[in-house]
């Protein structure tokens, strides 16, 4: 039985969690929302566990500063994460400076090449490119085997140009039976068109006089961020629609 070794980037996944409860829109929120937010995390976790329910998990870890996550005040992440045998690490942070990264893959490299916990392979949860240094290490210097799992909308294309890492990649869409993109994009739109409407803004008649103090407003008042693309595309969409 493979001895395997879960390791969760939180940061990354808690905001794909927020993305996939569509009530979940303002900073802000009520606790009906607040509690299928809390309900989404759980079932996510349970089946993302239950998916290596055939081998030997030795443990899973997860990184973040809990305690600053978005709703981390309405919902208990670390005693959820704890009643799930998940084992939680606060990094040292500095001037808002989130080092849950470097954390992870100090964590991983210590459990393979000091403790030598004998681990066959390595999950990793997550979709940002700052573990590629991580995956070429294991690469080129362990046996260890390695995948990585990560929402479709969070899944960095740099890990796609990297030809040892293509049959590395999983989705977790595909064991939720979602499009992580998809669901993501619908909500900014909603967002974004109601925005409009609020602040009685018209973008068929004229462009938006100020598109960087849009963006700001809408990244202050909501838990999601907002570029600059994806602003222009959604003003098109809509002057397509009418």
């Amino acid at each position: 039985m493979c001895k395997l070794g879960i390791y969760i980037d939180f940061d990354n996944i808690w905001a794909s969690v927020l993305d996939l409860v569509s009530e979940i829109k303002l900073k802000k929120e009520s606790k009906e929302n607040i509690n299928k937010l809390e309900r989404c995390f759980i079932d996510l976790i349970d089946k993302v566990i239950y998916e290596f329910n055939d081998e030997n998990i030795k443990y899973i870890k997860a990184f973040s500063d809990f305690e600053k996550l978005p709703f981390s005040k309405q919902i208990n992440i670390i005693d959820i994460l704890h009643s799930k045998g998940i084992q939680t690490y606060i990094p040292y942070v500095r001037n808002n400076k989130d080092m849950s990264d470097r954390a992870l893959i100090i964590s991983a490299i210590k459990d393979i090449a000091i403790d030598k916990r004998n681990l066959d392979k390595i999950i990793l949860l997550t979709g940002d490119i700052d573990y590629l240094p991580l995956f070429e290490f294991l690469s080129e210097s362990t046996e260890v085997s390695f995948e990585i799992y990560s929402f479709k909308n969070r899944l960095s294309d740099g890990y796609k140009e990297v030809f040892y890492l293509k049959n590395k990649l999983e989705l977790i869409d595909e064991i939720l039976d979602i499009d992580s993109q998809k669901l993501e994009d619908s909500k900014k739109f909603k967002i974004f068109k109601g925005y409009l409407h609020e602040k009685k803004l018209d973008v068929i008649t004229r462009e938006l006089t100020d598109l960087k103090l849009t963006i700001t407003n809408l990244n202050r008042k909501y838990y999601c961020n907002f570029e600059e693309q994806r602003i222009k595309k959604y003003i098109k969409r809509i002057k397509n629609e009418n």
